[in-house]
């Protein structure tokens, strides 16, 4: 399990830290890198495996019963809600921030304001 403090984020920052602004969460989760689930996304997989870190945070800290999805779980949900067209099911391209919040959304219920 991977753990954080935000005074470990702010240290790192050094003397630039005037110019950033740090939003942090509390409580566990679990830490999804490269190569997890035996799926070799290295160089494309980056926006799954930060989704399914926040989804863990969901499940550890916020009690959500929920599995932590597959990267084709992901492509399938965003499928299904209309975001992404069928052809992006099993592909390697990438999410970002948007569709993570799309499928945090779906999956927990909680609202999302998107800009």
């Amino acid at each position: 399990m991977l753990t954080l403090s935000l005074s470990m984020c702010i240290e790192a920052l050094g003397e630039d830290q005037e110019e950033y602004s740090i939003v942090g969460f509390e409580g566990s989760c679990y830490y999804y890198h490269y190569g997890a689930q035996g799926v070799d996304d290295h160089g494309w997989g980056c926006g799954y495996r930060t989704l399914q870190t926040i989804l863990s945070w969901y499940k550890l800290t916020k009690s959500y019963l929920l599995d932590i999805p597959t990267l084709l779980e992901v492509q399938n949900i965003l499928y299904e809600i209309g975001d992404k067209p069928q052809i992006f099911v099993g592909s390697h391209d990438w999410i970002g921030t948007y569709e993570c919040g799309l499928v945090i959304q779906y999956l927990t219920k909680v609202g999302a304001k998107y800009f």
